[in-house]
């Protein structure tokens, strides 16, 4: 099930990880999500926890930005710059910090 925003469509693509996410989304003839600002943050957000229900339990989602190319170095696998980022508090945390590679980035839409 997909939305539109402006001239944007989203939608939920299968990928237990990133790049099968990304992989699925580029067949799909785009992008995981690129988010300009805080309005699209929000309408996210409200959009994807609204469809959550017993069957499709939304706590996270992968969006488009990675730093996997060069480290602390943040960039969208659209293409497209990054000019609004609306981290958690503490993060981002590098590899360096925990065994966890954290090369890639999904919103929690549950926390608001």
């Amino acid at each position: 099930m997909g939305s539109t925003r402006g001239n944007s469509y989203y939608t939920i693509v299968d990928g237990d990880t990133w790049e099968q996410a990304e992989k699925n989304a580029i067949n799909l003839g785009g992008h995981l999500a690129t988010i300009n600002d805080e309005s699209e943050n929000e309408w996210i957000v409200n959009t994807y926890q609204n469809m959550s229900n017993e069957d499709n339990n939304y706590e996270s989602l992968w969006i488009g930005l990675t730093d996997k190319i060069s480290e602390n170095n943040w960039s969208y696998s659209s293409g497209e710059d990054v000019v609004y980022t609306n981290w958690y508090k503490g993060y981002p945390r590098g590899s360096s910090i925990s065994h966890l590679d954290r090369d890639y980035v999904s919103i929690n839409i549950n926390s608001h």
